[in-house]
């Protein structure tokens, strides 16, 4: 089966486009695939698993994407039917390390881009990048402080070597109870006093 033998009917029932296969995210081999799965006594009927299945393993065999790449993938999610499945693809572009720095920072010009609700995630990854590229240097450090949340502290806490006064902070204002308690853990205090209400 080659892109001119795929029926409309069959990208339809599983809620693909034809620019799905004219991107090359979808190959007419993953297409029968996905609808012999579908049409299977106890196949999936949820068409938008099969979707962000493939959203998710194309982004994954990637080291880097093109620009264009990247429009692409932001077109399809923008138009695909199933806005929390498109939401989750777009997240996955932003969590997967297939895009350059530059890239990265371009995302939230992007009109696509600024159709989905991802700063929070965004802004998480954005952190992370600057911790792998810079270290826990005193202005990333506070930065993460005062921008990150529980999951960026926790990797902090977890594969850097973190300066006594930051351990105090994060103890104090860390994102979630259980990276303050970790940070507390570091400190090395003994027993963390509870607080009074």
């Amino acid at each position: 089966m080659n892109n001119n033998e795929c029926r409309a009917s069959d990208l339809q029932l599983l809620g693909y486009t034809q620019k799905w296969l004219d991107y090359g995210v979808l190959t007419p081999e993953r297409l029968r695939s996905d609808l012999e799965r579908f049409r299977e006594p106890d196949g999936d009927e949820s068409t938008e698993h099969y979707r962000f299945a493939l959203f998710y393993e194309y982004l994954d065999s990637r080291e880097r994407m093109s620009d264009a790449e990247i429009n692409h993938i932001l077109e399809l999610a923008m138009e695909d039917p199933d806005g929390t499945m498109a939401h989750c693809a777009v997240m996955q572009l932003i969590q997967l390390d297939v895009l350059s720095d530059t890239q990265f920072h371009k995302l939230p010009s992007r009109p696509a881009f600024k159709h989905f609700d991802t700063s929070k995630t965004y802004t998480r990854h954005k952190l992370l990048r600057l911790i792998r590229r810079e270290g826990p240097t005193e202005p990333v450090l506070s930065r993460c402080l005062a921008e990150g949340d529980g999951e960026v502290h926790r990797y902090l806490l977890d594969h850097c070597g973190l300066p006594e006064e930051f351990l105090e902070e994060l103890a104090d204002k860390g994102g979630n109870r259980k990276v303050r308690n970790l940070a507390w853990e570091k400190l090395g205090r003994g027993k963390r006093p509870r607080k009074k209400d």
